[in-house]
């Protein structure tokens, strides 16, 4: 019987250790998740904001979430420049699947929603193009980036480095 209760005292501290840890992971991907969740919901925000002030006299109601994951797109240009991403490109009837750098995959779809916001604005109305709220991705967009930026000094730190800005 002596045995069991030195092993049993033996063994406390090392679950004790492995309940803080686990709890420690937990605490820590809560905060991140909390942390994901005000950037996202601050992105979608500003989103907003720029499709209002852009087509303040649009009629068409604005739903949908693709400003906040714009927001996310321009975080992941800043945080991960080197990144590189699968895209499927279609040539006729075969499929390619290519890796491109995603600062120029990034770029040029932003070029595009900006292309396609001006238009739109040009056009005088929403409607004429399927009611996509291009100006919530610019928005977004920019928002993410200028997001991740104030959220953390490692991002910025680096692009002064590089003489970025």
């Amino acid at each position: 019987m002596p045995n069991s209760k030195v092993k049993s005292r033996e063994t406390r501290p090392k679950l004790r250790r492995r309940t803080k840890r686990r709890l420690t992971w937990a605490g820590a991907a809560l905060a991140g998740l909390i942390v994901f969740l005000a950037f996202y919901l601050c992105a979608g925000v500003c989103a907003a904001l720029v499709q209002i002030f852009f087509e303040p006299l649009s009629t068409i109601p604005t739903i949908g979430a693709s400003g906040a994951i714009a927001g996310v797109l321009g975080a992941y240009l800043i945080s991960f420049p080197r990144a590189r991403v699968l895209t499927f490109v279609p040539i006729f009837f075969l499929p390619w699947l290519v890796e491109i750098p995603a600062v120029i995959y990034l770029v040029l779809w932003f070029v595009l929603q900006l292309g396609s916001a001006m238009l739109v604005s040009a056009a005088g109305t929403g409607a004429s193009m399927g009611g996509i709220a291009f100006w919530a991705h610019v928005g977004g967009f920019v928002s993410g980036i200028v997001l991740v930026l104030l959220m953390s000094p490692a991002p910025a730190a680096r692009m002064r480095q590089r003489g970025v800005w």
